[in-house]
């Protein structure tokens, strides 16, 4: 009987053990974080839908970006120029699904102290239907980390992280397009390189490059296309375009596309520009020496072991 006994109190300890861990890793429902607990949203837009971006900066010319017909990005303020497609769609991104780190204030008095009074930067976002949003960001939080931001016309007061106003914070030669050559990853047909003394006239036959008559070896021409595809200038510059020692012509597109670019030595760098436009790019010596060095490197294939 006492054994009997004792299994009996054994399976009663184990059955009130199993309760107790159950309960203790079972949370009910009304403790479990709920979806409004979470930091709100500030903007969530289709991307695709945005049509116009106004930047507004502190001691700075108001930039405007406009997407075309085409759904290609270009800066329309202060003058028409190229924009880069990367780091306007970058920002797109971002605004279009913008969080909150948390809210501050549900109806915020006085924005002056958030730096919201008259603030830092102030993006003025359009979609088609003509609707528009204004982000306003203004000062650092105390921690630093964030900064203070809110939609114009909304009372509350977000905090935001400060990589995110990083990547909003663009200045108008951010926004600009670098790149010396716009073929992209089309597959050029000729390439003209005139390299001080050198003279190079390559052309394409399907697959095939040739040099005055000559099969080049493939690998060595992509090497050079893709130098001058990369070509991205440092930063825009005013003056130091004197006389070319490089002149590189690119035609893609079947034809349609000539690209001919100019480019000068300054200093310890240089200074290019494409033929006919006024924009004077600067770039650094090591893109010239890469791009020399793959144009001396253009070879005939080698001859087939016997």
């Amino acid at each position: 009987m006492k054994i009997r006994g004792l299994i009996i109190a054994a399976l009663i300890f184990l059955v009130l053990g199993g309760v107790l861990y159950w309960s203790d890793h079972r949370k009910p429902a009304e403790d479990a974080p709920k979806a409004s607990d979470a930091p709100p949203a500030i903007l969530k837009l289709d991307a695709s839908a945005i049509t116009t971006l106004d930047i507004k900066k502190k001691a700075s010319e108001p930039v405007v970006l406009t997407k075309a017909d085409s759904g290609k990005w270009r800066i329309t303020g202060p003058k028409p120029l190229d924009a880069d497609q990367n780091t306007v769609s970058g920002m797109i991104t971002t605004l279009s699904s913008l969080n909150s780190e948390r809210m501050i204030e549900d109806k915020a008095s006085d924005l002056k102290r958030y730096g919201l009074e008259q603030p830092s930067i102030e993006l003025s976002i359009t979609e088609k239907d003509n609707k528009m949003r204004k982000l306003l960001i203004g000062d650092d939080t105390p921690a630093s980390g964030a900064v203070y931001v809110m939609l114009a016309g909304d009372p509350r007061v977000f905090t935001m992280a400060s990589y995110t106003k990083t990547s909003l914070d663009k200045s108008l030669d951010d926004l600009r397009n670098k790149k010396l050559f716009d073929f992209g990853f089309a597959e050029p047909e000729k390439i003209e390189l005139h390299n001080g003394p050198k003279t190079s006239n390559l052309t394409r036959t399907g697959e095939d490059w040739w040099l005055n008559g000559k099969k080049m070896d493939a690998g060595t021409i992509q090497l050079l296309i893709s130098k001058l595809r990369d070509l991205s200038a440092d930063k825009f510059v005013d003056s130091g375009f004197t006389t070319p020692m490089i002149k590189a012509v690119v035609t893609s597109d079947g034809g349609k596309r000539v690209e001919k670019l100019l480019i000068a030595k300054s200093g310890n760098n240089y200074v290019a520009k494409r033929e006919n436009e006024p924009v004077l790019y600067q770039l650094s010596s090591r893109a010239i020496d890469d791009l020399q060095k793959a144009a001396d490197g253009v070879k005939a294939p080698a001859a087939p072991n016997k």
